[in-house]
């Protein structure tokens, strides 16, 4: 079972690497950056630049909208999980004793009986054969 935290942030991009080290994916297929990249990444936390810059901003103004698609989407998704099941997997609305599915509700009450109608001719005929032979051919 897993638990969901209140932190919405997704899995990272890239992970430090060592000291001037050129970006590469490592054998988990991870981008590794250098040290330097991954210091100067983490400690960013205005995006204002991007936005005053206007040569920067045209540049990644698709990318811009793009990640804040995104951000709204997980979002959105992160709070629907919660409300929906909570944020321990083990006690989650949809799970418990009796599993995915729950106990059986009662039977629900019988219909009405249908009309039968009217003995046709064949029938009529069938009833009287069948006092002289097993069963009725026609």
């Amino acid at each position: 079972m897993a638990n969901i935290n209140d932190d919405i942030r997704g899995k990272k991009l890239y992970k430090e690497g060592s000291e001037g080290q050129e970006a590469n994916k490592d054998s988990n297929g991870e981008t590794v950056i250098s040290k330097e990249q991954s210091i100067e990444l983490d400690s960013l936390d205005d995006i204002s630049d991007l936005f005053n810059d206007n040569a920067v901003y045209q540049y990644n103004k698709f990318l811009l909208k793009q990640v804040e698609d995104l951000r709204q989407d997980v979002e959105e998704l992160h709070a629907f999980i919660k409300d929906a099941f909570g944020k321990d997997s083990s006690t989650a609305a949809s799970r418990g004793e009796k599993g995915d599915t729950g106990s059986t509700g009662p039977q629900g009450p019988q219909g009405p009986q249908g009309a039968t109608g009217a003995i046709g001719p064949h029938k009529a005929r069938c009833r009287r054969a069948t006092r002289f032979y097993k069963r009725c051919f026609w």
